[in-house]
């Protein structure tokens, strides 16, 4: 429901919200291009800081995260590299171990079989003293021949296998040692089942994150729509972070204290809407809402309280509800009784 509250005495204009401002990092100003009196709309710059180191920090913590994410790349890679060498080593020793050389070994010893027979026919026939001694001779050395090349197949053979043998070796010798490396990349100094390398990749995109915090922070913009009241500081000075710099006034938020009849006090609660009628605005109204209730009465005939009100909008007399009652012309200071025919002000509350 609407009520209707007025009350005699005086309405006491509190005027704007002030509002101090201040930057969230601390430096040396390098501009406040605001004076007092100054209009800013909400956006502003009111302030900015020295940007200098605050840009190094966020180029330093760029290159900080790039290490950490190459470093752990690095060592993943590593591994990964390691395992691939070891699997084609094993791969070619087992390739070498029925290699073309292990079948010239096998033709090999199959010629050398041959000739050891033929060399032994021969000598039986020598012996029996139907062979000559150049006969005998080209038998043996052509046996001795088949041993040499037969010797020569089987030392490739054996060179081929240990030199896979090798690469395996040196393969497996690479995978450990990468798996060295991300171990100790794993081990942090306080536990040894933390990842050392994402924890630190973790770290430098925080540092990042605050770095390029602070350098969005260095400039200190006005958060409404108001006039400067106070500059607290000039270009040059070292401010710290949290101290306020500029004051600011919200004219458009007017405060107005005025007083209720005691018995109109139960009607009216923090946050209610109002819309206030002033004599010096015959035309128009405030609306806005209850801010606070102060529950101590005023001295004087009869008991009466405080209230102060904060008026967000301006009404003309072609916006206004049809209940609302139209306020006379006057000072704006005189405050009518409840139900007097034309009080000098008054609020009415939506129930």
């Amino acid at each position: 429901m609407n009520s209707t509250v007025g009350q005699g005495g005086p309405a006491v204009r509190q005027g704007g919200i002030r509002q101090g401002t201040a930057l969230e990092v601390g430096g040396r100003l390098a501009e406040v291009p605001v004076r007092p009196g100054d209009s800013v709309q909400e956006g502003d710059v009111l302030a900015r800081l020295e940007t200098g180191p605050l840009e190094q920090a966020v180029a330093q913590a760029d290159l900080n995260v790039r290490l950490a994410q190459l470093d752990l790349a690095a060592a993943r890679a590593a591994v990964r590299d390691a395992r691939v060498e070891l699997e084609v080593a094993q791969h070619a020793y087992t390739a070498t171990l029925n290699s073309a050389l292990d079948s010239a070994v096998r033709s090999r010893k199959i010629e050398f079989d041959w000739y050891v027979g033929y060399y032994q026919g021969r000598k039986a026939e020598y012996e029996a003293g139907h062979l000559s001694q150049s006969d005998h001779d080209h038998a043996m050395n052509a046996m001795i021949s088949a041993e040499g090349r037969l010797n020569e197949a089987i030392e490739r053979a054996r060179m081929e296998e240990l030199q896979a043998q090798s690469r395996v070796d040196q393969a497996e010798s690479a995978l450990y040692q990468a798996w060295q490396r991300l171990q100790l990349l794993q081990s942090g100094p306080l536990t040894e089942t933390i990842m050392r390398a994402e924890l630190e990749v973790d770290r430098a995109l925080l540092a990042r994150e605050k770095a390029r915090a602070d350098l969005e922070a260095a400039v200190l913009r006005a958060p409404f729509d108001g006039v400067v009241l106070e500059v607290n500081a000039a270009p040059g000075d070292r401010i710290s972070a949290g101290v306020t710099l500029i004051t600011l006034m919200d004219s458009t938020a007017v405060e107005a204290r005025v007083t209720v009849i005691e018995e109109d006090l139960p009607l009216i609660e923090v946050g209610q809407p109002v819309e206030l009628f002033v004599d010096a605005l015959p035309d128009a109204s405030l609306r806005g809402q209850v801010a606070r209730i102060i529950p101590q009465s005023v001295p004087g005939e009869s008991p009466r309280y405080p209230s102060k009100f904060h008026a967000s909008s301006v009404l003309s007399r072609s916006e206004r509800t049809p209940s609302a009652r139209r306020s006379s012309p006057g000072s704006g200071r005189s405050v009518g009784q409840r139900n007097r025919p034309r009080p000098g002000l008054q609020f009415r509350m939506d129930r």
